[in-house]
């Protein structure tokens, strides 16, 4: 409840897709340490003041304008209301000399020159004064920066192999895969387990196949697909009684949002209960029926399935 007031209250400057949760909510389950303390840092990370650095980088732009007047290279919408330019692209350098720079940052005419981040606002030398721009939304790969009459939306296609030094000397590489697998799902049928997800990416060069046997374990890489997989099979073992399973884009640049997580349950898993008679107790199984007694006393039984299914 706190933190989906804490959304509520945070939405106008939050983007509420960076809180899906990777887990499956089902009824009865339990908030777990893990799916809490993912959202605890989904909400520190938007949370964070953007910096000099977190500019860095090749970002498409588009800017849109409210009753605009005397602006060229926009085209109108909505009865001439609003006019908005084509996506084009800005960079966002670090000089390596403790200064940052920025070049074709388009308000109708082209800014190049240096830049500041301070205080939730962009400053970008113009040609008389300072530009400032009130940074309204940020994340790891999209901003907006809007002053009086207008908005930029930014979104990062390019990042800095080394954000910390300038960034000439370095090299410009293409992002993470943006879009995660949806739809996943796990199937269980002897001790094959057929995974299906829905390829969302257009970037990826393969899906990781990652694995655990408990919910408090570490995720385990078992296998890597190739490219516009759809699909994975994997035998377990038939003495474990469930595993969880989770997928991840994979290219160049790393790793990918992950899908949800999934758990399958192992039914041909043995989960015989084990009585152990201790001191002055007799423990008889006879059937279904299990007869717990204290020695030279008379017994107590209780009738009913002696396995069961684990949770």
């Amino acid at each position: 409840m706190f933190i989906k007031l804490l959304l509520l209250f945070l939405a106008p400057f939050l983007l509420a897709d960076e809180f899906d949760s990777s887990y499956i909510a089902q009824p009865g389950d339990i908030f777990s340490a893990e799916m809490f303390n993912q959202q605890h840092d989904n909400i520190k990370k938007r949370l964070k003041a953007p910096s000099n650095l977190d500019l860095i980088g090749k970002w498409s732009c588009k800017e849109t304008l409210f009753n605009p007047s005397g602006r060229t290279g926009f085209t109108s919408f909505d009865s001439g209301l609003y006019l908005e330019n084509s996506p084009y692209e800005a960079t966002f350098k670090n000089d390596g000399d403790g200064t940052f720079s920025v070049t074709n940052f388009m308000i109708g005419p082209s800014l190049t020159g240096a830049f500041h981040v301070v205080g939730g606002a962009l400053f970008i030398q113009g040609e008389f004064s300072p530009e400032i721009y009130t940074i309204h939304k940020y994340s790891k790969d999209k901003v907006s920066f809007r002053d009086d009459s207008s908005i930029i939306v930014c979104n990062l296609t390019k990042t800095s192999s080394n954000k910390n030094a300038a960034s000439d000397s370095g090299t410009w590489n293409d992002l993470i895969p943006k879009s995660h697998p949806t739809g996943f799902s796990a199937s269980l049928s002897g001790t094959n387990v057929t995974l299906n997800w829905a390829d969302n990416a257009t970037d990826e060069t393969g899906y990781k196949i990652m694995r655990k046997n408990s919910r408090k374990g570490s995720f385990a890489l078992i296998s890597t697909t190739s490219a516009n997989a759809t699909s994975y099979v994997d035998t377990i073992s038939s003495s474990d009684s469930g595993y969880w399973y989770k997928v991840v884009p994979i290219n160049s640049s790393g790793d990918g949002k992950a899908s949800k997580i999934v758990r399958v349950n192992n039914s041909s898993a043995s989960n015989d209960l084990t009585f152990v008679a201790g001191s002055g107790i007799d423990v008889v199984k006879n059937g279904n029926t299990i007869t717990i007694s204290s020695k030279g006393s008379s017994s107590s039984s209780v009738s009913g399935p002696s396995t069961g299914s684990s949770p």
